[in-house]
């Protein structure tokens, strides 16, 4: 039984491994979604205990994941420390938190809460690092050897990380203010993706100095991710009128 563990979580040149990673990914994918459709509040009162039991049967998942990667851990204080292994703490820890301490959850509202789960996208970042790999090894969808293909995939979930990242945060930090425009999540993501493209419509500003200090760094974080899409879009295009030579090479 620790042998197949083992393959399914841990040997990277084995296919379990690959599929293990692909169906976590897609649930990652699918508990991001219930939080940011759950936070418009019109859908998340309505349809409360589907996404109470989803939530849950998430959790339940994420759980045995956590504590079979501490199983095999070759160390398990490394492991439990490293970044990964705290984001796999914090994606079941508000869940726990909420039946175990419920006058906490009243105290600190579930838009705290939501930040906190919505780190779950972080966990993707562990099946990205695959990607390099796994199109090399596999030969699957490549373009000069899978390099710059795999690059974009990798610019892409970055890129659709901070949109949410930053758009819970912002829900999070101008959710209470009156008259505000960050009623929910999704809202939060549209002033996100307006930031970072640097098209800045003005139809959402933030009130608080939290809220300027989180769309500061938004925007810093826009020019990066505009500056690297013209690195890998300009590799690309060597690739394509000029051969992978480099991209070899690298």
């Amino acid at each position: 039984m620790k042998k197949l563990l083992y393959k399914a979580f841990e040997n990277k040149t084995d296919s379990l491994y690959h599929k293990v990673n692909d169906m976590l990914a897609i649930v990652i994918l699918i508990a991001v979604g219930l939080i940011i459709v759950e936070s418009v509040e019109s859908v998340g009162v309505k349809y409360k205990s589907f996404f109470e039991v989803s939530e849950w049967v998430i959790v339940v998942i994420f759980t045995l994941e956590y504590l079979l990667y501490i199983y095999l851990a070759k160390s398990r204080t490394h492991y439990l420390f490293s970044f990964f292994g705290i984001i796999d703490f914090l994606a079941i820890m508000p869940t726990y938190a909420g039946l175990f301490l419920p006058a906490l959850v009243a105290f600190s509202g579930l838009r705290v809460l939501r930040v906190v789960r919505i780190l779950r996208l972080l966990r993707i970042f562990r099946m990205v690092k695959l990607l390099r790999y796994s199109h090399g090894a596999k030969g699957r969808r490549k373009i000069t050897e899978g390099i710059a293909f795999t690059n974009m995939e990798i610019y892409f979930f970055a890129l659709f990380s901070l949109v949410v990242i930053a758009g819970t945060l912002m829900h999070l930090v101008e959710g209470n203010v009156g008259g505000t425009a960050f009623i929910d999540i999704p809202a939060g993501m549209w002033w996100a993706i307006v930031t970072l493209t640097t098209v800045g419509y003005g139809d959402m500003v933030p009130q608080t100095g939290l809220g300027k200090v989180i769309a500061g760094v938004t925007m810093v974080a826009g020019l990066s991710m505009f500056a690297i899409l013209i690195s890998v879009m300009g590799r690309m295009m060597q690739n394509v009128l000029f051969g992978g030579s480099v991209e070899s090479k690298e």
